[in-house]
């Protein structure tokens, strides 16, 4: 695990240009809701949350068959940024 600052902001918008490819190409809205306030660089592994936000929302894509996919971002009570992926697809079953 790497343990540097990177950028965050930088990272979201990667991950949001490679997954609306793949929703814009199965017909499906892709939206990023990114709270105020999210900093632009934070100290971690850049590229693990990139693999792990990546494999999550492709997971939610994939599996979606019509309606949208959405990733938000924001700053929890404590300081933390917290992820949420939503979608339409019918979940597991």
């Amino acid at each position: 695990m790497q343990r540097e600052v990177f950028d965050f902001a930088a990272t979201l918008t990667t991950v949001e240009e490679m997954v609306r490819l793949r929703a814009e190409a199965k017909g499906l809205a892709f939206a990023v809701d990114r709270a105020a306030g999210l900093p632009s660089h934070v100290l971690g592994d850049g590229p693990h949350l990139r693999q792990v936000l990546l494999n999550l929302l492709g997971n939610a894509v994939k599996y979606t068959d019509s309606g949208r996919v959405g990733l938000s971002v924001a700053i929890d009570g404590e300081g933390r940024i917290r992820f949420a992926v939503t979608d339409t697809g019918p979940g597991i079953q």
